[in-house]
């Protein structure tokens, strides 16, 4: 049977409990869009997991966003299921029989150790926004000009910016409306950085919504589409989140790269 499943582009997602008959899934099947459907306790958080280790096993990258906690058990992995890497979360009393029923699992759904070490070879990291739990990520690091292909590409680009636009307004409660001064303004500020190649620095951001680099807005006069008080008021309301303790957090870790 393991010549069938460790095929590359295949998935094993298990063998039928009547038959014996395995379960594969091509991976190119998963290319666009999925959904696990079903009752709760039916298992889609296990099958998402097989899935995902699936995919480790064959070297594929997977960026999983966890708001309820449950994928960071895929870091409870051992090799060889040793009892000593159970110790830390049973507890040496149930560490052999954890270990046991976690290899008599594999055994039984014609798996080896071979694997299980593989899975163990991949790494992990759990990054935690807003939070020093696990790798806090800088979040506004996504202020930084795209690269000069986005920018060539102005379908990709506006998307890249009405996002962006998007994602600051909700900072200050805002929701996004593609017809409000505020989207409009604070869109027209951050393109004529980035079409400099220019990253924004938060000190950049609110000078330059108070005192913008550009005299007009479209076909009419800064002043007239958006005041200096609006400005001021909008440059107010992002101060306040900026200013806050708590928010230091989303400004510390690695940057928001999605590539790396």
């Amino acid at each position: 049977m393991k010549e069938l499943y460790e095929k590359l582009g295949l998935f094993y997602l298990g063998a039928s409990v009547d038959t014996a008959e395995l379960t594969l899934l091509k991976s190119k099947d998963l290319t666009t869009h999925a959904a696990i459907l079903g009752m709760t306790g039916s298992g889609k958080t296990g099958l998402a997991i097989a899935l995902i280790e699936e995919a480790m096993i064959d070297n594929i990258p997977a960026i999983i966003i966890d708001p309820k906690g449950d994928m960071g058990n895929l870091c409870l992995r051992s090799p060889y299921y040793e009892p000593a890497d159970f110790i830390p979360w049973v507890g040496e009393e149930k560490a052999e029989e954890i270990a046991k029923q976690w290899h008599q699992g594999i055994v039984s759904s014609h798996q080896d150790t071979t694997r299980s070490k593989r899975l163990s070879d991949v790494p992990l990291t759990i990054y935690t926004p807003g939070s020093s739990m696990g790798v806090s990520v800088d979040v506004l690091s996504s202020l930084d000009a795209p690269d000069e292909t986005i920018r060539a590409d102005s379908d990709l680009f506006a998307d890249y910016l009405g996002a962006t636009t998007a994602s600051l307004l909700a900072l200050i409660g805002e929701e996004s409306d593609l017809h409000s001064q505020d989207y409009t303004f604070l869109m027209t500020l951050i393109t004529t950085f980035w079409e400099r190649g220019e990253n924004i620095t938060l000190e950049a951001l609110m000078a330059s919504l108070i005192n913008p680099p550009f005299d007009s807005v479209g076909f009419l006069p800064l002043e007239s589409f958006f005041s200096s008080k609006e400005r001021h008021d909008l440059a107010t309301r992002f101060n306040t989140v900026f200013a806050n303790p708590a928010f230091s957090q989303w400004r510390q870790g690695v940057p928001l790269d999605i590539d790396s």
